[in-house]
């Protein structure tokens, strides 16, 4: 069975570098969620949206329809049922159980990278 490695983290923490290089070690879809976000805004005619508007952007979707929402972000890695695939940025409870429901019978699962708070400041920078 292909396993789908979830990545959840601060702002800073590493979780992209980790999943991307996961991804690539691993020779598999990657998909992120802020990298979904950033697209939208773009194609809306936000240039270089500030990270509260992507965050806005990301709450709408999720309260307007959450289904639609995880599917989209495993669409735009084309992944396919079955297949392995990391994914950067899972941020709510609820994206978490969704995509767990969207990938049955695949195991998900979560990953939370957590380091020093100055040291994610430095990162950050």
């Amino acid at each position: 069975m292909n396993y789908i490695f979830a990545f959840s983290g601060k702002v800073g923490s590493g979780k992209t570098t980790i999943s991307l290089a996961l991804s690539e070690k691993m020779q598999c879809s990657y998909a992120s969620f802020g990298n979904y976000i950033r697209m939208l805004a773009e194609s809306t005619g936000f240039v270089n949206p500030s990270r509260e508007h992507l965050q806005q952007i990301g709450e709408h979707l999720v309260s307007t329809d959450i289904v639609k929402f995880c599917e989209a972000v495993l669409l735009s890695s084309k992944w396919q049922r079955g297949e392995k695939l990391v994914l950067d940025g899972v941020r709510h409870l609820e994206i978490l159980r969704t995509l767990k429901e969207i990938v049955i019978p695949q195991r998900l699962i979560l990953i939370y990278v957590d380091i020093e708070d100055h040291k994610r400041a430095e990162r950050i920078k």
